[in-house]
């Protein structure tokens, strides 16, 4: 037992000083007015998802839009408070946590939430980068439905047997969760809102 409060104790005083030394060093380059290099943020970045909560890392993978693998989004996924429908109303952008690894061929932007039964669910751009409804793949409509112990915004496709769960990041934005039949639980997205 003294052993394995020695070990807790030192390894509390390695992050505290790990988190300082990094804090520190982020003041010192931002007071001197010099802009962080790719390679300073990659470190920050790596700070920021060693420890804080599944909200902040989230974020940080999406303002950075870096990759992150399906295992490690579906630990932070189960982390998050569900979103319900009213919060979904109204439209939004996103992309996926591939660090823009896959192509977009349909320059896909988001999805616009109508009404609970009224959901344009593959928004895109045209050539001009105006957003249009690209139909193909149907409407579809919004209910909560329970997924991981908790009841969330499901967004269920028309025609195809494919639902999305979310859950809130911020008030602003939400983490997607694809439920495609037959296929793995591994196709996560962000979405945010658009501001008038």
């Amino acid at each position: 037992m003294i052993c394995g409060m020695i070990v807790h104790f030192w390894a509390g005083l390695w992050y505290d000083e790990r988190a300082f030394r990094v804090c520190l060093w982020h003041q010192a380059t931002q007071c001197r007015g010099r802009r962080l290099s790719r390679s300073e943020e990659l470190v920050m970045n790596d700070e920021q998802l060693a420890s804080g909560s599944a909200e902040e890392k989230l974020l940080a993978l999406i303002a950075n839009r870096e990759a992150c693998d399906a295992e490690a989004l579906a630990v932070l996924f189960e982390q998050l408070e569900p979103a319900d429908e009213a919060f979904m109303l109204g439209q939004w952008h996103g992309g996926r946590f591939d660090g823009g690894a896959e192509p977009n061929p349909i320059r896909w932007y988001g999805k616009r939430f109508n009404s609970r039964t009224e959901v344009d669910p593959m928004l895109c751009l045209n050539d001009k980068d105006e957003v249009y409804v690209w139909d193909t793949w149907g409407p579809a409509q919004m209910r909560e439905v329970a997924y991981g112990g908790k009841v969330q915004a499901c967004l269920i496709y028309d025609q195809h047997p494919m639902m999305d769960y979310f859950r809130k990041i911020s008030d602003d934005v939400v983490m997607g969760l694809g439920d495609i039949k037959g296929r793995p639980l591994d196709f996560f997205f962000w979405l945010e809102r658009d501001k008038p």
